[in-house]
């Protein structure tokens, strides 16, 4: 997808990106090798020239102009790091992180707090986007407030909004069911609040409690790239 965008050029907007797509310029190739179709300054061509060079060497940095509603077309290109974290509450200058689940799309990490949470700053080094679930509201305010130095800086698909264009509303668990996600059985009624109280029991000395919460953040960094994927194909649909 990422190889016919335009609307990372200066003067090139979602309109006119639809313009040339319409005229058959569909990918960058096409655009360099036919002028006489979209009639663009010099300066876009060059951007188109140095796109290529760009996304061969794994260069992600250089698309940063993408408007933040279309850095999903980033995503089969990318390192995504599907992140979602827990809490002990909604204030992140009052409360504090529990757990914070890392999925790549193979292996899934839940780091918690008081054993190894410290090294969600080094883990982050090896991701250059962040996929979450109303993370740009909630999980990376609250990371950046208490991981100051992590840079958090990178491109950030927020299925919430994504959903919500192809006409989904509503939680992640609920928008999971209407596009067949299931999970297991145990963890079908933990929720946020639930996720709250499965701390505290831990902190009590419910070592259980910790490990369904465990579960329960791991489940949702799974399910987001289920979710990532099926709105990918949705959104690269909903183009052509």
């Amino acid at each position: 997808m990422i190889t016919k965008t335009f609307c990372h050029i200066k003067g090139i907007t979602e309109h006119k990106e639809q313009q040339l797509w319409r005229k058959g310029i569909t990918s960058w190739d096409e655009f360099l090798e036919k002028p006489h179709l979209h009639n663009c300054p010099q300066h876009a061509c060059t951007h188109v020239e140095h796109s290529i060079h760009h996304l061969q060497n794994d260069n992600l940095q250089f698309f940063q102009s993408l408007p933040s509603n279309q850095q999903w077309r980033l995503y089969k290109h990318a390192k995504p790091c599907f992140l979602d974290i827990e809490t002990t509450g909604l204030s992140k200058q009052r409360n504090k992180v529990t757990t914070i689940g890392m999925f790549d799309g193979e292996k899934s990490n839940v780091l918690i707090n008081g054993k190894d949470l410290d090294e969600f700053h080094a883990r982050m080094k090896q991701y250059n986007m962040l996929i979450t679930f109303n993370g740009k509201c909630f999980d990376v305010p609250f990371l950046k407030h208490h991981f100051p130095t992590t840079d958090l800086n990178m491109f950030h698909v927020d299925l919430r909004y994504v959903m919500k264009s192809l006409g989904f509303s509503g939680g992640l668990k609920n928008i999971e069911k209407d596009v067949g996600i299931s999970r297991d059985e145990e963890l079908a009624e933990v929720d946020g609040y639930e996720a709250v109280r499965l701390w505290k029991r831990y902190e009590r000395g419910n070592k259980q409690a910790l490990q369904t919460l465990v579960e329960y953040n791991r489940a949702d960094t799974v399910n987001l790239k289920t979710l990532m994927d099926f709105a990918y194909k949705r959104m690269v649909a909903k183009l052509q």
